[in-house]
């Protein structure tokens, strides 16, 4: 999976913004990221699996496997909904 390049990620009084561009501007708002959630995107820069990404956040945030999992599972999900990432 890869994030679509048609969002970009801004960062706006130090808060993580997803804005639509180009393209996917015909989705009107934008979506607020925490900072892993800035993580996810930056690491969907190139092409990656779900599991690469999950193991980066384990590591990074030193936290186990089920929370994790259901935490990008459902990040992944607002994605998809909006349309920023590819698959």
């Amino acid at each position: 999976m890869k994030h679509n390049p048609d969002f970009v990620l801004c960062d706006v009084a130090g808060s993580h913004i997803l804005m639509p561009a180009g393209k996917a501007s015909r989705f009107n708002g934008m979506l607020t990221l925490n900072r892993t959630g800035a993580v996810i995107w930056e690491a969907m820069q190139e092409e990656v699996t779900f599991e690469e990404i999950l193991e980066k956040i384990m590591e990074r945030y030193e936290i186990d496997r089920a929370p994790a999992e259901s935490d990008l599972t459902r990040f992944l999900e607002k994605l998809r909904d909006i349309g920023a990432l590819l698959e």
